[in-house]
């Protein structure tokens, strides 16, 4: 069967026509993009807002810890002075008694002492005493000249005439850390 088309319309009237019906499909494409743009910009919106209180949260706990946090940081710095200053006195610190009983072990029984003087500052040392013997000065002297915490041991030739009751002195540089004890 042939497809038969009947059109009393004019020519006019349907053009008239199809611009109306260009006209409405116009109108409902404008009426749909409008529409989804609406919805669209609205849930931007909604998002951004949502975003907006989410940051204003974020924000508000993070001041909070950063305040609990600048009073810890507050303590551990002044934790880390005290220990640098514990660290300080550490490393100044000498052991007097183990030096002097050191020294002390070395002095032959035939000697006394009467000063002796140590000074940390500058590194000297003083010792006095007498003798009795000419032996045990020397003796002392080769004792003293050993000790590794004792260096340039000094002390007057006068000592050596003497034979008895010898007064004595000494004197010289103290290392308080020797690299290798000579004892």
């Amino acid at each position: 069967m042939p497809n038969i088309s009947l059109n009393l319309l004019p020519a006019e009237r349907k053009k008239a026509i199809d611009t109306i019906l260009s006209y409405k499909y116009l109108r409902i494409i404008t009426f749909l993009l409008l529409s989804f743009t609406f919805v669209a910009s609205s849930l931007v919106v909604a998002a951004r807002l949502l975003l907006q209180d989410n940051l204003n949260e974020l924000l508000s706990s993070s001041m909070a810890i950063n305040q609990k946090n600048t009073s810890l940081d507050k303590e551990i710095s002044q934790l880390n002075n005290e220990l640098k200053n514990i660290s300080t006195i550490q490393n100044d610190f000498t052991k007097w008694s183990t030096i002097l009983g050191n020294i002390i072990s070395i002095i032959p029984n035939n000697i006394e002492v009467k000063y002796l003087n140590i000074e940390k500052t500058n590194g000297r040392f003083n010792l006095n005493g007498r003798a009795r013997e000419r032996a045990d000065y020397l003796k002392l002297k080769d004792n003293l000249g050993k000790f590794p915490y004792l260096e340039k041991l000094e002390t007057p030739l006068t000592n050596l005439l003497v034979r008895q009751n010898v007064d004595f002195q000494f004197s010289g540089q103290i290392n308080l850390s020797p690299a290798k004890p000579k004892l």
